[in-house]
């Protein structure tokens, strides 16, 4: 298991929807969804249901959307061409064989596929149904690029080169064209805002970074679009991504604690009846500093552990052996700091990260602050518990 934990790579084409996954990893990652279903005191007797109205006996809530009723009915204006296919858990490597692990670790259901036709125009429309949105979202946020503009009033979209993706309740939506389309940002609209007619108003409303698991990030200086989701081994190393966004060492002590959570999950597994699931890993850009002219100064990089939903979550204390045990690997117990709440270290005068125990959670940052004033914004943040 360790092996194949420290297998896991990632190579990035800007073509294809999702960092491609180069080699094998296992799955731990489940995710466990719980949901509390409301319940109504029905009067069955003969005075209560004269009090119905006609119908209202016989009538049944509508069932649940499907990726499959996503897809656009054929009008005027959009054509469909050929049958919908659906790809399931069971053979969804057939659609995808690069990145189907990733889309299970994220709890994925079923993608439907179809092509469609709008002004003489070939796209392929993709849908990928989720557990829950956060998942949909997580996998939108390793799409996202710095900097992308959204589809209309979607908060959650962008158009990148010839290709578009938006995300609404638990749906992601991937559209790409057979050839380049003049109209492109326009086709994609149309053919978006047809999908989402089945929804509500509420559901393409959500605001999701600022529920949880976000709400768990620190607040102050952290910079609204670049937030990345992820949940198991391959979703994590997809959304540290390259050494520009984290530093080596920040991201070989994320590794270290990873694999520190996912041993002690297997180790209880067997003592659980149901699939043991990983933290959410929540990361985010910062600027956590301003000049006296108010300009943003260098940034900062946060990732997360959110541990409070795990099964069985080791002493904090081992966890951070395990960190500082990955650090000393590269780095001079010089230029390590051990605080009472984590640890702190220095590459280089522009090159500095953190461990902190924040919250009942662990929280990891790389910054190109200088040293002192990094220190005291690190410290600040594990006085917040």
């Amino acid at each position: 298991m360790l092996s194949k934990l420290l297998s896991i790579g990632i190579k990035y084409h800007p073509q294809k929807p999702i960092a491609t996954i180069v080699g094998t990893a296992t799955s731990v990652g489940l995710s466990l969804i719980i949901v509390i279903f409301g319940l109504t005191a029905f009067d069955h007797s003969p005075a209560g249901a004269a009090d119905m109205l006609p119908g209202e006996i016989l009538s049944e809530p509508d069932p649940p959307l499907s990726a499959v009723d996503m897809i656009p009915s054929a009008d005027t204006m959009i054509q469909r061409e050929g049958p919908s296919r659906i790809f399931t858990s069971e053979n969804l490597i057939e659609f995808d064989e690069s990145n189907a692990s990733l889309y299970l670790e994220f709890g994925f259901i079923e993608v439907a596929t179809q092509k469609l036709v709008i002004n003489e125009h070939s796209y392929n429309l993709d849908i990928y149904q989720m557990d829950c949105p956060l998942e949909a979202f997580a996998l939108f946020s390793l799409r996202r690029y710095s900097g992308a503009m959204p589809i209309g009033n979607l908060p959650y979209s962008f158009i990148e080169g010839y290709y578009g993706v938006a995300i609404c309740n638990q749906f992601l939506f991937q559209l790409s064209p057979h050839n380049p389309s003049p109209d492109l940002d326009n086709e994609w609209s149309t053919i978006l805002s047809k999908a989402l007619e089945r929804l509500g108003k509420d559901k393409i409303d959500q605001n999701l970074t600022s529920g949880f698991p976000f709400n768990r990030l620190p607040l102050a200086g952290r910079l609204p679009g670049t937030e990345r989701l992820a949940r198991g081994p391959i979703g994590l190393r997809a959304a540290l991504g390259e050494p520009k966004f984290f530093s080596w060492s920040v991201g070989d002590a994320i590794r270290a604690v990873q694999i520190a959570l996912v041993m002690a999950e297997l180790r209880t597994g067997s003592e659980h009846p149901k699939p043991v699931k990983q933290p959410w890993w929540v990361l985010s850009g910062y600027h956590p500093q301003v000049d006296q002219d108010q300009r943003l100064k260098p940034k900062t990089f946060v990732a997360q552990a959110v541990l409070g939903d795990m099964i069985n979550i080791p002493p904090i204390k081992d966890l951070l052996d395990e960190a500082h045990s990955a650090l000393s690997k590269t780095i001079k117990a010089s230029y390590i700091e051990k605080l009472e709440q984590g640890i702190l270290w220095s590459r280089s005068p522009n090159s500095h990260g953190c461990i902190i125990h924040r919250g009942g959670d662990l929280l990891f940052a790389s910054s190109t602050m200088p040293y002192d004033p990094f220190r005291n914004w690190a410290t600040n943040l594990s006085a917040q518990q």
